[in-house]
């Protein structure tokens, strides 16, 4: 006997995912420190452009081609890892290296994120240091969360 069908699948998704907007609505802080930094990068902007001088800081970021080429790499790398893995098993070395380059490319991402300027990173270091980073990143992941299914009674053969 089924009790839900396929269409619950969103309703449980609103269900988990609707407590979780309304506490980060007052766990998350107010964006006042940002707010205050634009409003500094503001009038400073304004003041440059009264003297009808371009600030110096405003440029356009430039592609961080190597750190893409890492990320995705790393990425691609670890889904088929893993893909692969699950199909052909994962005593095969092409299941295994694919999974042990996408581990090693992970941190040369991010290592490599740390050396350049940070308006041309993909990720801006700046990004670690907001507060509450990791309950936004928990929340942010709650929609993705699977229940398994009851498994169906099997037939005994006698």
């Amino acid at each position: 006997m089924i009790l839900a069908g396929w269409q619950w699948i969103f309703y449980l998704v609103t269900i988990i995912t609707l407590p979780g907007a309304l506490l980060a609505a007052f766990l998350i802080p107010a964006p006042s420190q940002l707010e205050h930094a634009a409003a500094a990068a503001d009038v400073e902007e304004k003041a440059a452009s009264a003297s009808h001088v371009a600030p110096a800081h405003v440029r356009p970021p430039k592609m961080d081609y190597l750190g893409l080429l890492l990320l995705t790499g790393a990425i691609v790398l670890l889904i088929f890892g893993l893909s692969d893995g699950n199909v052909e098993g994962f005593d095969r070395a092409q299941s295994i290296a694919p999974l042990v380059l996408g581990v090693v490319l992970f941190p040369a991402f991010f290592f490599w994120e740390t050396r350049i300027d940070p308006l041309d990173a993909l990720i801006n270091p700046a990004t670690w240091n907001v507060k509450n980073f990791t309950l936004l990143t928990v929340l942010s992941l709650v929609p993705y969360v699977s229940i398994s299914p009851i498994p169906s009674p099997t037939s005994k053969s006698g």
